[in-house]
C-alpha cells in the first residue's frame, strides 16, 4: 500500500516582532534587497561611463 503524503503548508517568519518593530528576517530580507540595489545602480553606472569614454573615443578619433 502506498503511504499517502499530505502536503504541509509553508510556515513563514513573522513579519512584526511583539513590540511592533520589523522581525529579524524583515530587516535581513531589506538588508539584502538594499545590497542587490546597490549592485544593480553600480553595475549601471558603471556601463554609463564605459559608453561615455567609449563614445568620447569614437568622436576624437583619427
Amino acid at each position: 500500500m502506498a503511504e499517502i503524503i499530505t502536503p504541509q503548508p509553508e510556515t513563514q517568519p513573522p513579519l512584526f516582532a511583539p513590540d511592533g518593530s520589523p522581525s529579524k528576517e524583515v530587516k535581513e530580507a531589506l538588508k539584502e534587497l538594499e545590497k542587490e540595489q546597490n549592485r544593480e545602480y553600480a553595475r549601471k553606472f558603471a556601463e554609463e561611463i564605459a559608453d561615455s569614454i567609449e563614445e568620447r573615443h569614437k568622436n576624437h578619433a583619427p
